[in-house]
């Protein structure tokens, strides 16, 4: 291929030889990032070829520019898809949401044993609190939302948001302390 765009034509276009030619040109660069950075030869085949799929739709979208190398745009995507691929690897999806993931042991046992309780208790707690003091909370901690995000859901200002979220995170502590297990 002559310049960047006519590959770009050419990719666009479905032509096999590009891609051929994007293989062969490109492979071994997503290969080595992908066993630089722990995998290896079958997982760099699977991360190119995930990559070369969001590399087309990329290209074949309306008004898609491309204002550096074609190979930089591939690295990149191969290198996010690589990083997200290891992240869900490292924390299984059942596990995730868990507080028991403890070291193994008596003390171990005791801990996540603690925690658990402590999380029902929290989780009792959290129903006494009123309908939007719950919803705020479960807005802002659990679901990670701005306090402009909430306010906009809820139909408050941001300023009432940040105080509500406040008060409601305060009153819940007061029944944690409060309560006879701790």
């Amino acid at each position: 291929m002559s310049t960047e765009q006519e590959w770009l034509a050419e990719l666009r276009a479905g032509k096999k030889s590009a891609y051929e030619a994007l293989y062969h040109r490109h492979f071994r660069m997503v290969e080595s990032l992908v066993v630089r950075l722990g995998g290896g030869r079958e997982q760099a085949r699977d991360i190119f070829q995930e990559a070369l799929l969001v590399l087309v739709q990329s290209i074949r979208k309306p008004g898609f520019q491309l204002t550096g190398k074609l190979s930089t745009l591939l690295y990149a995507i191969a290198r996010n898809l690589w990083l997200k691929r290891k992240a869900a690897d490292k924390i299984p999806i059942q596990e995730a949401g868990s507080l028991s993931n403890f070291p193994a042991g008596e003390d171990g046992e005791k801990a996540a044993l603690e925690k658990d309780a402590l999380l029902q208790l929290v989780t009792e707690s959290l129903a006494q609190l009123e309908d939007d003091c719950r919803a705020v909370l479960r807005y802002g901690i659990y679901q990670n939302l701005s306090h402009a995000e909430i306010a906009r859901l809820m139909g408050y200002t941001e300023a009432y948001v940040k105080v509500k979220k406040f008060r409601c995170l305060e009153y819940l502590r007061k029944i944690v302390r409060n309560s006879n297990l701790l």
